[in-house]
């Protein structure tokens, strides 16, 4: 009996230290909708994931039709996108990014995802500085992520239906054209453009956002992405 007690306290003991020993690989740092699920250990039961939760090779990470979650990785500078009706191994999804490095464009995608969710808000107070001609601040205004026509457009984006996402931008900054909701859509419809390899078209919706707004929160991954456009 103290055999077998003794043994069993070896693998309980040895099962902990190979667990604390796992190195975490990053984050989870956006959550989108209620259905995002993790499984620390990729050995116990889901339980609902919440922002800044540790990833591991060994986690599983699952989203329902309706949510979907971002991954910041270690070096805090690339992020991956789980998307909807997903379940995602991260000794898996890892491996992938390593072998992928993130465009200018992805990276601008991911900062827009984050304001128009709102997660922003914790470091910006979700509010957007817009700034005049002379880059003195005009005015304050709240972002609202609530918002469904850039909701949607957001998701058709993530569909790759990016005409579609494009004809609801253009009908949104005709019907209430505020600067918040305009640098979003100038932001999302170069983007758009560029999938669609409209090039003139993304240079112009990412310059006119520059000029415009030269001191918002997407400003420096709108020039980097500009930047990369211009080299090709």
């Amino acid at each position: 009996m103290k055999i077998f007690m003794k043994i069993l306290m070896i693998l309980v003991l040895g099962y902990g230290l190979s667990t604390a020993a796992e190195t975490s690989l990053g984050k989870i740092s956006l959550i989108q909708g209620n259905g995002v699920e993790i499984n620390p250990d990729g050995k116990s039961e889901y339980e609902p994931a919440k922002l800044d939760d540790p990833i591991f090779e060994s986690t599983t990470i699952k989203t329902d039709k309706d949510s979907k979650a971002e991954i910041t990785w270690k070096d805090d500078r690339s992020h991956t996108i789980i998307k909807s009706g997903k379940e995602i191994r991260i000794r898996d999804l890892y491996q992938q990014t390593s072998d992928k490095k993130m465009t200018s464009f992805e990276k601008l995608w991911v900062s827009v995802g984050k304001l128009i969710s709102g997660e922003e808000k914790e470091n910006s107070g979700n509010v957007a500085s817009i700034r005049g001609d002379d880059g003195g601040p005009t005015e304050s205004l709240h972002w609202k992520s609530s918002e469904a026509e850039l909701e949607s457009a957001q998701k058709l984006f993530d569909e790759k239906e990016y005409e579609k996402c494009i004809e609801i931008l253009d009908q949104v900054i005709k019907e209430d054209p505020t600067d918040a909701k305009k640098a979003i859509i100038l932001v999302t419809r170069g983007l758009a453009h560029y999938q669609l390899k409209h090039t003139d078209q993304a240079k112009e919706n990412l310059e006119l956002f520059i000029k415009e707004f030269s001191k918002h929160l997407l400003k420096d991954d709108a020039q980097s992405a500009l930047n990369e456009l211009k080299e090709k």
